[in-house]
């Protein structure tokens, strides 16, 4: 595994920060006392600080079982254990890259204009389970489908999610999508057919949602 991540990075500066945070790191257990466990998991994370790239977060298991020969179920104990080790004490920076990943399209996001539901793809199993916990905190919770890969969530619920995640920037984060809704409805007052109107409406509604992610974006 070690010379397979190596080859990851790109430069000289990324393979000295990733040896400078891999020491760094190891000196903070006794001698001996890292399994074998913890030491890909802290390969793995010192990668993550070392590439410019976001390994974590921006391919899929596939793609990292590719560049780490390693088997699919492999890369989910991998992540696992690197999230509960470096993520855990602020976990809500799993769901400010979630939003990062949502606005740059890395991630595809479907909205439900009648069920008010948004709907994506989440391989990664710890970003899963810090959405249900949210979703248990508000009374909700969360749907799947497609072997539990597409995440299936209210709208609702998605609010009360951002503004527990962000809850000094609500105001602004409202005010921008305010914006985006005043804009609509007063070119929907310029249409007289009532389908074109209620066409509109609908797109009013799908758009909101990308807006939404990228003002979070910029927020994280």
């Amino acid at each position: 595994m070690l010379n397979s991540i190596i080859q990851l990075l790109n430069d000289e500066e990324e393979k000295v920060l990733f040896v400078d945070t891999y020491l760094s790191e190891l000196n903070k257990y006794p001698f001996g006392s890292m399994n074998k466990t913890d030491i890909e998991a802290l390969l793995i994370f010192s990668l993550y600080k070392a590439s410019k790239i976001n390994f974590l977060f921006d391919f899929s298991n596939d793609e990292i079982a590719s560049m780490l020969r390693v088997n699919h179920s492999k890369v989910n104990s991998i992540r696992a254990n690197v999230f509960q080790k470096y993520f855990s004490q602020n976990q809500d920076s799993i769901i400010k890259i979630l939003f990062q990943q949502l606005s740059a399209s890395k991630i595809k996001v479907e909205y439900d204009v009648n069920l008010h539901e948004v709907s994506f793809v989440i391989e990664n199993n710890l970003i899963k389970q810090r959405l249900e916990v949210y979703a248990k905190k508000f009374g909700g919770y969360i749907n799947y489908k497609r072997n539990r890969e597409v995440v299936i969530i209210k709208t609702e619920l998605l609010y009360d999610i951002i503004e527990e995640v962000f809850p000094g920037e609500m105001s602004l984060i409202y005010s921008k999508i305010i914006q985006i809704i005043e804009m609509q409805v007063i070119d929907a007052k310029n249409i007289s057919s009532e389908e074109a109107r209620k066409q509109l409406i609908q797109k009013m509604s799908l758009e909101m949602i990308p807006v939404l992610f990228t003002v979070l974006a910029k927020l994280g």
